[in-house]
C-alpha cells in the first residue's frame, strides 16, 4: 500500500515539498519515491525480503521516512524504536523484534545510552545535510524493486507501546489497517493538505499509521530534532502553519510562551489535541488564543483510530468529551465480565473496527488478554457515554 501511494504522490505532487528537515532543506514527493526505491534496492542487496523486520532506531528525520517506505516496498515490516525508551526497554524491543537489519544514527542529539545491537546486521546511518545524501551509504542509485502484491493482511509496521505498565509490546499493523485508517481520516481524497509541524516521535502510532494519508494529502510538514514550545510557536507564526497538533502538555506549554499574544497566528485553522486528557479550561483557552476550533482525538496504540470531535461541532464537545466514534468504529462500554453497561454508567472503553491491530507481535497470550471474544480492544480506560 505505502509503495503504491508514495509513487502516486510523486506523480501528482512532484516537486512539491513533502518534508522540511530540522536544518532547513526540503524533501519533495518525487524525492521520497526515488530515495525509497534506491534504499529498498540496497536493503534487498543486504538480504532483506518480504516478511523480514527492519528496525529503525533513528530520530524523526527524513532518513526514518525513506527507510520506512523502502521496507514497505519490499514487503518487509518496520519496527520503530522510540529514542526516549530506556536502555532495558530498547533491548527488550530488539529481542522481541529480532530484526534482519537495524538502522541507527551515527550522529544524534538524543543523548540516550548506547543502543544495543540485537540484529543480524547493524547499519550506521549518517544523518544527511541535503536530500541527495539521505541514506547515501545504503542506496543503490538508479535501482528499484518490484513492488509486492497489495495483500491486505501483510504486516507493515510494529508499533511499540509506551511501556508505562511494563515492557513495551508491539502492535502489528498491516495493509488492511493502514487502508482503514486512511479511509477514516481522508476518505479517497488526494490533495487538500495543509502545513504543520511534526512534534512527536515517528515511532509513534500517529506517524506510522497516518503516513499514507499524509502522502495523499500533499501537504508540507516541518521536522524537529527536539520539540520546544517557544520554537514550535515561533515556527507556527513565521511559517504560517495551518495546523497545531500535540498532546495536552505541548499545547499548554505553547500557551505559556511569553509574547504569545503578540504573534500573528491567523493562518492556524485547527488545533488538534490527543494522547492524554485535556481540561475544559485548556481547550477553551486554546480555542480563544489560537483563534481556531479545537478538536479532540482519542485512540491508543492498539486501536489505530477511535473517537474525535469535529471542527464545526459545538465548542462544548471538545471541552467535556473525546467526541464520537469515527465512521466504522464500534464503541462499547463494558463491565468486568465484558457485558455492555447502560448509557450513563461507567465502564471500560472497548473499540472495534477494521483499524484495530492484528495483535501483539509474537505474544498470543497478551493479544488474547487485550481483545474481547468479538474482537474489540480493551483500552484499559474507564469512561461513560
Amino acid at each position: 500500500m505505502l509503495g503504491e501511494i508514495v509513487g502516486e504522490a510523486a506523480r501528482r505532487f512532484g516537486d512539491g515539498t513533502a518534508y522540511v528537515a530540522a536544518d532547513g532543506w526540503d524533501v519533495t514527493y518525487r524525492d521520497l519515491d526515488l530515495l525509497s526505491d534506491e534504499t529498498a534496492a540496497g536493503l534487498a542487496r543486504r538480504g532483506v525480503k518480504a516478511g523480514d523486520v527492519v528496525a529503525l532506531a533513528l530520530p524523526s528525520t527524513p532518513e526514518y521516512i525513506v527507510a520506512y517506505l523502502a521496507a514497505a516496498k519490499l514487503g518487509a515490516v518496520t519496527a520503530g524504536i522510540n529514542e526516549r525508551l530506556s536502555a532495558p526497554e530498547r533491548q527488550a524491543v530488539l529481542d522481541l523484534a529480532e530484526p534482519r537489519v537495524l538502522l541507527t544514527a551515527t550522529t544524534t542529539e538524543l543523548g540516550t545510552d548506547p543502543l544495543p545491537s540485537g540484529a543480524a546486521e547493524v547499519i550506521d546511518v549518517e544523518l544527511a545535510e541535503e536530500s541527495g545524501r539521505v541514506l547515501a551509504g545504503l542506496r543503490l542509485p538508479g535501482e528499484a524493486p518490484e513492488l509486492p502484491p497489495d495483500v491486505p493482511e501483510r504486516p507493515v509496521a510494529i508499533i511499540f507501546t509506551s511501556g508505562t505498565t511494563g515492557l513495551p509490546q508491539g502492535a502489528v499493523y498491516g495493509n488492511r489497517q493502514l487502508a482503514a485508517i486512511t479511509a477514516i481520516d481522508i476518505g479517497d481524497r488526494w490533495g487538500g493538505g495543509g502545513r504543520g509541524l511534526a512534534g512527536t516521535s515517528f515511532a509513534h502510532l500517529g506517524f506510522m499509521t497516518k503516513l499514507a494519508g499524509s502522502l495523499r494529502s500533499g501537504g508540507t510538514t516541518w521536522l524537529t530534532r527536539r520539540w520546544r514550545a517557544a520554537d514550535a510557536l515561533e515556527q507556527t507564526a513565521r511559517l504560517r502553519l495551518t495546523t497545531v497538533a500535540g498532546i495536552p502538555t505541548q499545547v499548554a506549554l505553547m500557551l505559556r510562551v511569553p509574547g504569545f499574544d503578540d504573534l500573528d497566528l491567523s493562518a492556524v485553522k485547527v488545533v488538534v489535541i490527543g494522547g492524554g486528557p485535556a481540561t475544559p479550561a485548556l481547550v477553551s483557552e486554546a480555542r480563544a488564543r489560537f483563534g481556531a476550533p479545537v478538536v479532540m482525538r482519542y485512540s491508543s496504540t492498539e486501536v489505530g483510530s477511535g473517537l474525535g470531535t469535529a471542527p464545526d461541532a459545538d465548542p462544548e464537545d471538545a471541552e467535556i468529551s473525546v467526541g464520537r466514534p469515527h465512521p466504522g468504529i464500534e464503541l462499547t462500554m463494558r463491565d468486568g465480565a465484558d457485558r455492555p453497561v447502560d448509557q450513563g454508567e461507567i465502564g471500560e472503553v472497548c473499540l472495534k473496527s477494521a483499524a484495530t491491530m492484528t495483535g501483539y507481535y509474537r505474544d498470543p497470550v497478551a493479544t488474547a488478554a487485550v481483545l474481547t471474544a468479538d474482537g474489540a480492544v480493551r483500552t484499559g480506560d474507564l469512561g461513560w457515554v
